[in-house]
């Protein structure tokens, strides 16, 4: 059982603790008020916090397994909150430093390229890791990169799994450091900072081959088609792994482990919450529709009423829905199918209350074709049954669920179940009866999963409570099965990509007391697949962000500042800079609202500018009376927009008091001096080698980019 100590303390120094507390109202106990202290005295001395925060507080979070504290430092411009666990071991960190500048926060809207390295910001991180983690035995190989944000600087977000005697953990670590100030401003590990000093050691780990042989011997490779994700409706041939459970090899006995079977669960879990349904209800359907709605609604042309869908959906009796369950409320949305047509769909939640308060409201959520009256989908909240009764005493048996199961599916999709088998079973428990059968797709005795029809029968009361599919429309062609690698072969391919690697593994501390496992399982999680036909292994994409590419900036003399920008994701869509076209009023938004991580998007084929305006309105860039997409866009002009999206617009267009001091000052207009001078003290513009700044020229995509490039580089 999880039990929650709220002990909040707001004093103005520490020492006050007692005198606080009672003003406060709070009867804290001696016990609690020494661990607080004992606790802070260790974060303080561990982190560095000093003493001139105004203000402090302290709350537990206790329960069977650990005990977490959360201490707050509050001050002037500066807010600090740690979580830590009883013996001290830091968990999170988090920073927070208010600049108190008005003028900062709007310059915040276009951020600064950082002003250190990345191994710089990687050696900050690792004197903060060496206050809070144990150095003998735990070490991080930090990953990641800068990333720029509204706090007008770069930040570093840096992260790892954690290293336990050189061997990777679960334990996830988090640290974000500011390139402003070099320090460290977040941390986070995904433990509750759990002593790992007593993990079974590497040099007691048994032979890897061995161990690679008996994870071999799991993998139960399994033939299926599947469409190649490419938008071409051709399923091929693949072999995937199929184990009967999450295998890895016990390092130093050599034994297999089957991590699901493992109980992670704590003594104070428990289940039957009888609040769950009802929240989970009213985060559902909301209010419903008004009866005004309703009305309107049940006019619309195609679309049958509630009444219908009510009388269409009670017509299933296999659900159950006796009179005893109540609608309660309906909505409908509208979607575009693949082949952009309108569709409508209704969503009726039914709600039955037993007499008897002990027994938790039923729910019934169902979806349905709101022109056909088609079901679509079928789900209710978990059925707890009395935990005394055994799974064995149920009243229907799994051949008489099974098959109440098919006669509903076919019922809903005859032609549609004639070309599946069953391929999946859940068995119902004390604690939930429900018994779920997933009848997946097949062609030539082969699985095709990505079409199924799924089934759920109350074993209690053999009704069906669950009812979902998944069914292309379009046809769909298989590659003939003959020419197909054989299942030996795609095991000894898979096992070879994955290979065997050294890990420590989460387990219950009933299994290791340190809650970690030295083990042998895979080590390329990358590979998911054989191509049954050419043997080729399936991978995971790369999904790193590499920024913009470009094809069109080699021997560009600004090349340079083009791509640096493109690796922050800043810059034009579609792998062509075009570095000599003129800058359209459309193309000087994508570029400034991508300085502030607003991904760039192909707008033209989108056929809508709403977004990018939208955004440019809410950063003060331009007014909605300024709109002109193709509008070409002048030096000054730019400068003007850039000012905005700094903040400082509201002064630059004071008039009579500002002076660029060009060569060519007056052929600049006078309404974007202010600008034009703002963005010369920034170092954005600078004059030609006779001082001129040209403000009237069109600015061409490079001129852009190199204003952007010093706007990020102002100090």
């Amino acid at each position: 059982m999880k039990k929650i100590i709220s002990f909040i303390l707001c004093l103005a120094l520490l020492g006050s603790t007692a005198t606080a507390a009672a003003a406060a109202g709070i009867q804290a106990d001696n016990a609690l008020n020494d661990r607080l202290t004992a606790i802070t005295l260790s974060v303080k001395e561990t982190l560095g916090i000093g003493d001139s925060f105004t203000s402090f507080s302290g709350t537990l979070d206790q329960n069977d397994t650990a005990s977490i504290w959360s201490l707050t430092w509050s001050g002037d411009n500066e807010q600090i909150n740690v979580t830590a666990n009883e013996s001290g071991k830091i968990v999170s960190y988090n920073d927070y430093i208010s600049s108190g500048s008005t003028a900062s926060n709007s310059n915040g809207r276009i951020p600064r390229f950082p002003t250190i390295t990345i191994d710089q910001a990687k050696s900050a991180a690792k004197t903060f890791l060496n206050k809070v983690l144990n150095t003998k035995f735990e070490t991080v190989d930090l990953q990641g990169s800068s990333t720029l944000d509204y706090s007008s600087n770069a930040v570093f977000y840096l992260n790892g799994n954690m290293m336990v005697y050189g061997i990777e953990s679960p334990v996830y670590i988090g640290i974000r450091v500011s390139a402003a100030t070099k320090q460290v401003t977040s941390f986070y590990r995904s433990d509750s900072g759990q002593d790992y000093s007593g993990v079974t050691l590497p040099s007691a780990a048994a032979d890897q081959a061995a161990a690679a042989a008996v994870l071999k011997s799991t993998l139960n490779m399994e033939l299926t088609y599947a469409l190649p994700g490419d938008g071409t409706h051709t399923a091929r041939l693949q072999y995937l792994p199929n184990p009967d459970g999450s295998y890895v090899v016990d390092a130093a006995t050599g034994k297999l482990v089957d991590l699901s079977q493992l109980d992670y669960s704590g003594a104070g879990s428990e289940s039957g919450n009888k609040d769950a349904a009802a929240t989970a209800q009213a985060g559902y359907g909301g209010s419903g529709l008004t009866t005004v709605e309703q009305s309107a609604i049940d006019k619309m042309q195609g679309v049958l009423s509630q009444s219908a869908l009510e009388k269409n959906i009670r017509a299933y009796t296999e659900l159950g829905l006796t009179a005893d369950f109540k609608v309660q409320s309906v909505n409908y949305y509208t979607y575009e199918d693949d082949s952009k047509q309108t569709q409508v769909v209704a969503n009726i939640v039914f709600k039955y209350t037993s007499t008897d308060t002990d027994t938790a409201a039923q729910y019934r959520y169902i979806s349905m074709d709101a022109k056909t009256g088609k079901l679509i989908s079928v789900s209710s909240n978990r059925i707890y049954m009395d935990t005394k009764t055994a799974a064995a005493a149920f009243k229907y048996s799994s051949s008489q669920t099974e098959a109440v199961a098919r006669a509903f599916a076919g019922k809903i999709m005859p032609d549609e179940l004639r070309q599946t088998a069953l391929s999946q079973a859940s068995a119902p428990t004390a604690s939930d009866s429900t018994q779920s059968y997933v009848f997946s797709r097949v062609y030539d005795a082969i699985s095709f999963p990505e079409n199924y029809i799924n089934v759920g029968v109350d074993a209690q009361t053999g009704y069906v409570v669950s009812f979902n599919s998944s069914w292309y429309a379009y046809e769909v062609t298989f590659v003939p099965a003959a020419d197909r690698i054989s299942a030996a072969a795609a095991t000894d391919k898979f096992a070879e990509a994955i290979g065997t690697e050294l890990k420590y593994v989460s387990v219950p501390t009933s299994t290791q007391t340190s809650g970690l496992l030295l083990s042998y399982t895979k080590a390329d999680t990358t590979v998911w697949g054989i191509n049954a036909t050419t043997g080729e292994l399936l991978k995971a994409a790369d999904t790193t962000d590499a920024g913009l590419q470009y094809n069109d900036i080699d021997g560009n003399p600004y090349a340079a500042c083009i791509t640096k920008l493109a690796e922050y994701g800043i810059g034009f869509p579609g792998g062509a800079f075009k570095p000599d076209a003129q800058l359209t009023q459309e193309d000087a938004l994508i570029l400034i609202e991508s300085t502030s991580g607003r991904k760039a998007v192909p707008l033209v084929s989108s056929g809508s500018t709403d977004d990018l305006y939208n955004t440019a309105y809410s950063m003060g860039i331009l007014t909605s009376d300024e709109k002109d997409p193709a509008k070409l866009i002048s030096r000054a002009e730019l400068t003007k927009y850039i000012v905005n999206a700094l903040g400082y617009g509201e002064v630059a267009g004071l008039s009579g008091i500002f002076t660029a001091g060009f060569s060519d000052d007056g052929s600049i207009p006078v309404n974007l001096v202010g600008y034009v001078a703002i963005a010369k003290g920034l170092g954005i513009v600078r004059g030609d080698q006779s001082g001129y700044f040209k403000p009237n020229d069109m600015t061409t995509h490079t001129m852009a980019a190199i204003m952007i490039y010093n706007c990020l580089s102002r100090k």
